[in-house]
């Protein structure tokens, strides 16, 4: 059975060819060809079986050593729409000649030439249909006719039983013909189908990286042609009120509009990481390097470099960490740093003035759940379901009119699933947002 199995696939490949690309109607010729030189080959034998006059017997041997030629012509020589026309009209023909001397209507021919018509078609090109249907149609009144005008120049059955068993041998290996014909062709179809299912199902997915690899350019561009130039000129702006706040002694005054620079600069720099971190991610340059490591600090100090943006807009930036024992984690520092940190300048950024902003961290036995929590503006469910995606994320001013690219969020997902965490985000406008984000210890 084994050696079925092995064989079998080996003589499919000889006979059909193992290239997957081969088109379904060379694989329908080929198959028609090789039935056809079967049928042949079995109707010379059952004419020479019966006794049947010379030409019943020379006609299909020189048709099979046709199909023969054909087939290696076509298998590997690649020569099949030149060659299989003439081939179908020399069968034709030679059996129209066999029909006279086997019986004319009163004989089973008929079938065969039928059979060869289906043939004819499956094989041929469609712009050859037509002629061959109006040729077969008047090939068969013109035997027909001849035999009614010429009755005793066909050769007739020399008794019923000879002709009752040519009859239905004949039309069994007719039948069987279209029969293996028809099914080859649905099964080859369907495969077809299949393939050109997946073929359309990678178009689409090659056409979805497109899109996303479009909106990430249009996003880069936008992102340098204003979202980076607008805070220079915030640091800029700053910067010339303080050096003019001192020439004129207002040291309190120049050191909130320093504190301000200092501000807009940290969120510049946050910007700029980000869209670095982005454009490596996206051209898949960025390293992940997880190692063991104590979260909290990690924690802190991201919050101490966050504490001077909370404090001009006097907000309350709070750490809560369940437990007493320091949470160890696998990650990667610069990617935990990057999420921590776009999470919270985020709660900062939409929370008004004298707001809040708490960060969680709750230890499991196999992970650690990281909470963002702030008391802002919040957003609608429609926005919270888009700001992890690039196409979807749309930049939107802070409370203090602080600006952003929307790469942050987009940043954070790619990061904590790169760890294999998951994040989430709940908000509603007016009560705030809660982001929530797991990492494996």
């Amino acid at each position: 059975m084994k050696s079925y199995k092995n064989i079998r696939p080996a003589i499919t490949a000889f006979l059909f060819g193992s290239d997957k690309s081969i088109p379904l109607e060379e694989k329908m010729l080929l198959a028609a060809i090789l039935i056809g030189f079967v049928v042949s080959l079995f109707g010379g034998l059952i004419n020479l079986y019966f006794g049947y006059s010379l030409p019943t017997l020379i006609i299909p041997l020189v048709l099979g050593i046709l199909l023969i030629l054909l087939f290696y012509q076509v298998r590997f020589k690649k020569k099949a729409v030149k060659l299989v026309f003439p081939v179908f009209l020399a069968s034709l023909i030679g059996v129209g000649v066999i029909w006279i001397f086997n019986g004319g209507y009163n004989g089973s021919n008929s079938f065969v030439m039928i059979t060869i018509f289906v043939f004819a078609i499956v094989t041929s090109p469609n712009k050859r249909f037509s002629f061959i249907y109006f040729f077969f149609i008047s090939l068969m009144l013109f035997l027909h006719a001849f035999h009614y005008y010429f009755p005793k120049a066909v050769v007739e059955f020399p008794d019923a039983k000879t002709r009752f068993i040519d009859s239905l041998i004949t039309l069994l290996c007719s039948i069987s013909f279209i029969f293996l014909m028809i099914t080859f062709l649905i099964k080859n179809y369907r495969l077809e189908r299949v393939v050109s299912e997946d073929r359309r199902k990678k178009l689409e997915e090659l056409n979805k990286e497109l899109e996303q690899s479009n909106a990430a350019k249009d996003k880069l561009f936008s992102i340098i042609g204003h979202d980076l130039k607008s805070p220079f000129n915030t640091i800029l702006g700053f910067s010339e009120l303080s050096l003019e706040q001192l020439q004129w002694g207002e040291s309190d005054k120049a050191e909130k509009s320093i504190n301000l620079s200092i501000a807009s600069a940290h969120q510049t720099l946050n910007l700029l990481e980000n869209l670095l971190s982005w454009a490596k991610s996206q051209s898949g340059q960025i390293d992940f390097k997880p190692e063991h490591l104590s979260i909290q600090p990690i924690i802190e100090g991201v919050i101490q470099v966050l504490e001077t943006s909370a404090n001009l807009k006097n907000i309350s930036l709070k750490y809560f960490q369940s437990g007493r024992t320091p949470s160890v984690i696998y990650a990667d520092k610069n990617m935990l740093q990057t999420i921590l940190r776009n999470l919270i300048s985020n709660a900062i950024k939409f929370t008004k003035p004298f707001g809040k902003v708490d960060v969680y961290l709750i230890s499991e036995p196999h992970q650690v759940e990281i909470t963002v929590s702030d008391n802002g503006i919040g957003m609608s469910e429609e926005t919270c379901n888009s700001i992890f995606r690039v196409e979807t994320n749309k930049p939107t001013e802070g409370t203090a009119r602080e600006t952003g690219t929307g790469l942050g969020l987009v940043l954070c997902k790619d990061f904590v699933e790169c760890h294999g965490g998951t994040i989430t985000a709940e908000s509603q406008p007016g009560q705030g947002s809660q982001f929530v984000f797991t990492l494996p210890k």
